[in-house]
Order: structure tokens, then C-alpha cells, then sequence
């Protein structure tokens, strides 16, 4: 290998290595900010349901229910639920 092809490999490497760092920065932001990423930081299982799923509606209007009674339930919890409900699935909640 001459001196021009590792010069090559090292910026190669230099541009993967910042990468990398770059998307651990990111994995490490939504571990810390988001609902999913704090329960797999706590080691506690979830569920994930796709929009696209079929009982979708039913598991969200569960959700919504319990979170009401709870009082967690936001006005945009309620904005993005009837909105969710008329784009995805053309219900009006």
C-alpha cells in the first residue's frame, strides 16, 4: 500500500469513526428523551403497536381511557389521537 492509499484508508476511517460517534450521540438522545428509550434504559418490557395494525384503534382508545381516568391525558394526547383516528383509519373518536 503506498503512501496515497493509506492516507485514503485513514480518512476513510476518520469520516466512519465521526459517524458512529455521531449516530451513538443521537441512540444515547432518544434513550434519554423518549418514552421507549427511559423503559429500555429501566429494563422493563413494552409493547409497540404499529398504526398500521388492525386493532390499532381498539388499543389506543384503551390507552386513552385509562389515561383519562388517570389524568395524564393531555388536550394534544387528544389532538394527535383524533387526528391519528381520521387519517389512518377514517374515524371520527
Amino acid at each position: 500500500m503506498d503512501k496515497k492509499e493509506l492516507e485514503s484508508v485513514k480518512r476513510v476511517w476518520r469520516e466512519t469513526r465521526k459517524k458512529r460517534e455521531e449516530d451513538l450521540i443521537h441512540c444515547q438522545i432518544l434513550l434519554e428523551t423518549t418514552r421507549a428509550g427511559k423503559l429500555l434504559l429501566k429494563e422493563k418490557p413494552f409493547v409497540v403497536v404499529a398504526i398500521d395494525e388492525p386493532y390499532f384503534p381498539q388499543v389506543y382508545r384503551m390507552i386513552r381511557s385509562h389515561e383519562k381516568r388517570k389524568g395524564t391525558w393531555t388536550e394534544n394526547c387528544e389532538k394527535c389521537f383524533q387526528a391519528w383516528m381520521a387519517q389512518w383509519f377514517d374515524i371520527v373518536a
